[in-house]
């Protein structure tokens, strides 16, 4: 469901409603923006700010694209492996050499 984009979750950068208007998710203008325009968001921090708003729908009714899903897919490959994707990408791949 993550990567088909089927899981609901909210996107940490902001959804677009079906009548056109914009939810802001992580500040991208104004004061707060400006606050925290320098602030390097840990991959934790984007998740909890996501699951912290409600779901877009329930997992595998509809389709949307969150930033969300790759951020919490990173996660699960670092949790599964004890790797960083890249390294884990580096070691599984033919290309690599290894």
């Amino acid at each position: 469901m993550l990567l088909q984009h089927t899981s609901g979750f909210y996107n940490y950068t902001g959804e677009l409603n079906a009548d056109g208007t914009f939810v802001m998710g992580l500040p991208s203008q104004g004061k707060d923006w400006v606050d925290n325009r320098f602030h390097t968001y840990r991959p934790e921090e984007l998740v909890r700010f996501a699951l912290a708003k409600p779901a877009r729908f329930e997992p595998g009714t509809d389709q949307s694209y969150p930033n969300t899903n790759y951020t919490l897919a990173l996660l699960l490959i670092e949790k599964v492996t004890g790797r960083t994707p890249t390294a884990t990408t580096a070691t599984r791949t033919p290309a690599s050499g290894r």
